[in-house]
């Protein structure tokens, strides 16, 4: 009996071990299908921090390291390296050789002991609609990076519901509260409720199930993932039920009505936090890391003490989760120094969502006092489209917050508003997570790149190079990637689309021309490589958006541009409207909330806002290069601009743009024409002549 106990126990110890082996072979299997069979998976903690080492065993490719997702990062360093090959978010060029070759002995240490993947935003701009199966190729990708501490916001919708009812709210205020996933970003941060709801149950149990399986996913790779906590934030129908509740209400932001703030220094906080803990908890166990800004973007505090709010927060988090760790964006004037003074040193973390990319000085602005801190990379807003970025910065970052100054930046990531755009910064990334000093970018494009598009070409290295010099060599903050006019509401001499762009032209638009033609001129020898058509597309995109600029004023000449980047962004899955309204369709749970959903999809990349709310500011803010939003709803605004007088179209603009949100029309999921063939036709048209 005391032998089966042992063997018993054994079994229960290696457990995790299993998992986590499970877990790198189950990525390996679904990258390398049949060959991971050539690699052995170790865990071995040497007390050094995140590490991977490379070796050999019995003729096999040898990857060992303290944490699953550690082993993922060398497993992609391995591809990289040994086998030449690419994965990412849009596309990949997966390599199976012969024989694997057999590395040299190498051990590859992280200098940051945090980094981090994931803005609240990104979570409508990209993810709102996102099934297991795309969920599950990006838990790969992170896996690869090395990626230990992502943010995951999925299945709230249910914590939010079981706490209500606890605490004696009715299913109507309940439904009322929660929006859909389009809209849950700001809803999870204090800025709105219910916007694109009511919501069905099934739909809030599908998204715990999709929770669910994501967690369990992020945690067999040893991640530690950050869930929301709370932190005050309360439905405004919150007075009806606890009437002699301290309510602080939080105004509009925007034209959006704002939830309330419970006064955390009252007992129905804790009565309220208690049972968010608890539902949380319930639904997927505890976390190290927690969520939630108080005051979030210029929330009121109604004469609250901010520091003693902010100490009973973190005192309702440790007692659900003793141990766990406070995370805040520093985001402008977010977190206020008062607050920060009311938490504990050493269980806050801050993450800077840093957008001053062209930033290459060392100096990364304000500090936290005490508060540990990481750099995380802000370089779209909105998931909007544009080459954008600065390489050199981004490569120097390892060498530059290894400098004193900068001793209490414990991490780094990547907090973009949007995803699948730019490609060449996410990898760039992910061999700087792992790099202890700058990169050489002019080599590492022309590894890139031979990696993505399948083999070296002198062409490609030049195009690259100047893109790199130019529109990929931001200087300043430019509030991500210029707008394209033609995604602008029209008027004369319009310069941006989004309130809040820069609308800056801070490069040659002749070298992107130039780029554009060299690319072109090889493309006949990638023709296979999806990589390659991506970013062909993307530059040619550039190109035509270049063009716009000046466009604005001359009918004939801007209408040819928007048709021509509708051609061109039609023949490339990556810029197909109709997926993301597909994706929308799929997630309701009957018809009449799948028509719902598609609505609240379209209007976040128009209007965003609601027909009966009135934001100037917002509109347009997430707008996108894709096809259909460009051949219709773009098109239609500029043809009623020049078809018709200045005032009369502006009478007129909103319903022309709610009239293209509310009509049932779907959009094609399948790309149609010749990336190449297209090209061609626009060098000669745009470039040539």
């Amino acid at each position: 009996m005391l032998k089966n106990r042992i063997v018993f126990l054994l079994f229960v110890l290696l457990l995790p071990v299993m998992a986590s082996a499970d877990a790198v072979r189950g990525l390996a299997s679904r990258l390398i299908g049949g060959e991971e069979s050539n690699f052995v998976f170790k865990i071995d903690d040497k007390g050094i921090g995140d590490y991977f080492q490379l070796g050999s065993e019995d003729g096999k490719v040898l990857i060992c390291g303290n944490k699953p997702y550690s082993q993922a990062a060398g497993f992609y360093y391995y591809l990289k390296k040994y086998n030449g090959s690419y994965v990412g978010q849009m596309d990949l060029n997966i390599k199976i050789p012969v024989s694997w070759k057999l590395p040299e002995e190498e051990l590859v240490e992280s200098i940051f002991e945090i980094r981090n993947a994931y803005n609240y935003c990104t979570f409508s701009y990209t993810m709102a609609f996102w099934d297991w199966d795309r969920w599950e190729r990006e838990l790969d990708l992170l896996a690869l990076y090395g990626v230990n501490q992502p943010l995951m916001v999925v299945g709230l919708e249910k914590v939010w519901q079981n706490t209500l009812r606890k605490l004696g709210f009715d299913e109507a205020d309940i439904q009322a509260f929660i929006p859909s996933s389009a809209y849950k970003a700001w809803w999870l941060m204090g800025n709105l409720e219910g916007t694109g709801g009511p919501v069905s149950q099934e739909y809030i149990d599908a998204e715990y199930e999709l929770a669910v399986k994501i967690l369990d996913r992020m945690r067999d790779f040893g991640m530690e993932p950050i869930s929301q906590g709370f932190f005050g934030m309360v439905p405004t129908t919150t007075k009806k039920y606890y009437p002699k509740a301290r309510l602080v209400e939080q105004g509009l932001w925007g034209s959006f009505l704002r939830p309330y703030v419970l006064a955390p220094t009252t007992r129905d906080f804790h009565l309220f936090a208690d049972a968010w803990y608890a539902s949380l908890h319930d639904l997927y166990g505890k976390f190290s890391y927690y969520g939630g800004d108080l005051f979030h973007e210029g929330g009121n505090t109604g004469g609250l003490l901010v520091g003693l709010s902010a100490r009973n927060v973190e005192k309702a988090m440790q007692k659900a989760s003793p141990g766990a760790n406070y995370v805040l964006q520093g985001w402008g004037e977010n977190p206020k120094r008062i607050l920060l003074n009311g938490l504990s040193n050493n269980q806050t973390l801050v993450q800077k969502l840093y957008k001053d990319i062209g930033n290459s000085s060392g100096s990364y602005g304000r500090r936290y006092g005490r508060k540990p801190w990481t750099l995380n990379i802000v370089s779209n807003f909105g998931g909007t489209h544009g080459l954008y970025t600065n390489l050199f910065s981004v490569a120097k970052i390892p060498e530059l917050l290894s400098r004193p100054a900068n001793n209490d930046c414990i991490g780094i990531g990547y907090l973009c508003e949007g995803t699948e755009n730019n490609p060449v910064l996410y990898d760039l990334l992910s061999d700087v997570f792992w790099a202890d000093s700058a990169i050489t970018v002019d080599s590492w494009l022309e590894e890139y790149t031979a990696r993505r598009y399948g083999k070296q070409n002198e062409n490609v290295v030049k195009a690259w190079n100047l893109l790199a010099s130019s529109i990929y060599n931001v200087k300043g903050i430019s509030e991500g990637a210029t707008d394209s006019v033609i995604n602008a509401r029209p008027a004369e001499n319009v310069k941006k689309a989004r309130s809040w762009s820069s609308g800056k032209i801070y490069w040659d638009r002749a070298v992107i021309q130039e780029a554009a033609l060299l690319m072109l001129d090889v493309a006949d020898e990638f023709s296979g490589s999806e990589g390659f058509l991506y970013d062909l597309t993307d530059i040619f995109r550039q190109v035509l958006q270049d063009l716009a600029f000046d466009a604005t004023g001359d009918s004939t000449r801007m209408l040819e541009l928007i048709r021509d980047t509708e051609r061109l962004v039609a023949s490339n899955s990556n810029f197909l409207l109709g997926s993301w309204l597909e994706a929308a369709y799929k997630q309701g749970a009957d018809e009449q909330e799948a028509k719902q959903f598609v609505i609240a999809a379209k209007q976040l990349v128009t209007r965003w806002e609601p027909a009966d709310q009135k934001w100037p500011g917002i509109k347009d803010y997430s707008n996108r290069t894709w096809s259909g939003l460009v051949g219709d709803y773009y098109y239609s605004r500029w043809s009623a601009f020049f078809e018709k007088d200045t005032a009369d179209y502006r009478l007129n603009i909103v319903d022309i743009e709610n009239s293209w949100i509310y009509d049932a029309r779907m959009y094609p999921t399948k790309p149609v024409g010749d990336t190449i063939g297209i090209c061609r036709e626009l060098a000669e048209k745009w470039i040539n002549k």
